[in-house]
């Protein structure tokens, strides 16, 4: 009985601990600089896992490397939103990384399409369509003279090539670059489309090239249309293989709700229509 005794103490011991511990003050969410304030101190926290590398990229023992494309682009809402624009070197010096230094391309200087992902390279080209928003439409990359718009627009038409966006099951882009892989070429993932799509309204708003706007919504009426979306019951789809366009993979992922709401959202703001 004696080591249960003690366990119990230590147990009884460490909550009093944490009943001791100071309490949080609420947060006033109706408070515009208690809510700066609270921001700002968890993007502290959040870049204190970041290290500069060559990469641009956080750990990926930590962080899957598309998820640092996502958060650079949230440090554009938050710099936006808050007015505090102190990371922004630090994240245009990782984009700078992660678009292959001097070549300012995702693939690579070659294109590279083994072991290449269409989802994974719109993930940073977000990023590059939020520094031509912030910074504007004639910035440049650091170290460089290329434009922030005209990443986006080069990974934009990178993903939209004929051997990545086919009429087969009806259209969409695939999810790998590479046709030659048994395995992962023939599928067409929900998450490329809605990047996709988010990826052309932006650049639209920026470029007012028609063509790319046509190209976004071509995607999502695909993506209604083909089952991957459904929009009488809200369910979205994983993805579809092109080797059974009937046979659908039915998981569903929350950031597939939340890219498709995003997505709609900056087609409304480029065509105005709210159908």
């Amino acid at each position: 009985m004696y080591p249960v005794k003690r366990l119990i103490h230590s147990g009884l011991l460490s909550l009093s601990f944490v009943l001791a511990a100071p309490k949080p003050a609420p947060l006033d969410i109706n408070n515009l600089d208690a809510l700066k304030a609270a921001a700002s101190m968890a993007m502290k926290n959040l870049m204190s896992y970041y290290k500069p590398n060559s990469e641009g990229t956080f750990s990926e023992t930590q962080t899957p490397w598309h998820e640092s494309g996502m958060i650079w682009d949230m440090h554009f809402d938050y710099a936006r939103w808050s007015g505090d624009t102190q990371f922004l070197p630090t994240v245009t010096q990782a984009l700078f990384h992660q678009s292959r230094g001097d070549a300012h391309n995702f693939l690579g200087p070659n294109d590279q399409t083994e072991g290449q992902w269409n989802d994974d390279i719109l993930w940073p080209s977000q990023v590059s369509a939020a520094a031509a928003e912030f910074f504007g439409a004639a910035s440049t990359i650091p170290g460089g003279n290329s434009k922030w718009i005209e990443l986006a627009e080069r990974t934009f038409h990178q993903a939209s090539t004929k051997d990545q966006l086919d009429a087969k099951c009806g259209g969409g882009i695939y999810w790998y670059r590479d046709r030659k892989s048994a395995k992962k070429g023939p599928y067409k993932s929900l998450i490329t489309q809605l990047e996709f799509i988010s990826q052309g309204a932006r650049n639209y708003l920026i470029n007012r090239d028609r063509d790319t706007l046509k190209l976004s919504q071509q995607i999502l009426s695909w993506v209604m249309s083909s089952g991957l979306g459904n929009a009488r019951t809200g369910v979205l789809l994983d993805g579809v293989s092109v080797t059974d366009c009937g046979k659908f993979r039915k998981q569903q992922w929350s950031y597939n709700y939340g890219q498709l709401l995003g997505s709609l959202a900056w087609l409304h703001r480029a065509t105005g229509n709210t159908a």
